[in-house]
């Protein structure tokens, strides 16, 4: 899931942290958000095993099971993956799947409040998803905004690269126009030649008033 959202320069899996633990999933975001530890070893043996009892009471202490296991994960997710200066303000246990999740939330209600005043995010598929999704754009708007002088920069050259574009632009149509008009005198030249030839050929010689200026023409 991570690596389908996030870029691989800005998370680390199986990363050390400063307190020498290391996390599964660590989300290298800018300040300041602060990284956030993402850990995904959920106890899943008694979760599964209250499903597989039909005695009444055995299936109570293994909820309760169940229960202890889960409030032990947060507070370990708490001491160990929540550290001032470095991370944010809370880290996620991620539930590997909805059904769990789901179940937590509909009859364990306690177990999540008490994961949000240990600053632990319960996260399933879904929902971490769309925790990525918004660190990506957390990621996204930073980049941005630390590129903003950059940006500034290469518009002000494109402004005056097409202040020189535009110059000489004007300076070729210049140029065309100049050799359109050398074109149309060539062509008159042409084909007074040509009609000089033709005279000579059928000897059809005429008296010329101004030679010198008739040439000229």
């Amino acid at each position: 899931l991570v690596a389908n959202i996030i870029p691989p320069q800005h998370f680390r899996m199986q990363e050390t942290l400063p307190n020498g633990r290391r996390v599964d999933c660590l989300l290298m975001l800018p300040e300041p958000s602060g990284h956030i530890a993402i850990d995904s070893k959920f106890p899943l043996e008694n979760y599964q095993r209250q499903f597989s009892v039909d005695n009444e009471s055995q299936k109570k202490l293994i909820v309760a099971q169940f229960k202890q296991d889960i409030k032990k994960h947060i507070d370990d997710i708490h001491e160990r993956y929540i550290i001032a200066n470095f991370t944010a303000q809370g880290a996620m246990m991620f539930i590997p799947a909805e059904a769990i999740f789901a179940h937590i939330h509909a009859h364990l209600p306690e177990l999540v409040n008490y994961a949000h005043k240990k600053k632990v995010w319960l996260t399933s598929p879904t929902t971490l998803m769309a925790v990525l999704n918004t660190a990506m754009s957390v990621i996204k708007d930073h980049s941005t905004r630390a590129q903003v002088d950059v940006i500034k920069g290469h518009l002000t050259y494109l402004s005056k690269d097409f202040e020189r574009f535009e110059k000489r632009m004007g300076q070729l149509g210049k140029h065309i126009n100049q050799a359109n008009n050398d074109v149309s005198l060539i062509q008159q030249s042409s084909t007074k030649i040509t009609q000089r030839f033709i005279k000579i050929e059928g000897c059809e010689f005429e008296t010329l008033d101004d030679p010198l200026k008739e040439v000229e023409d």
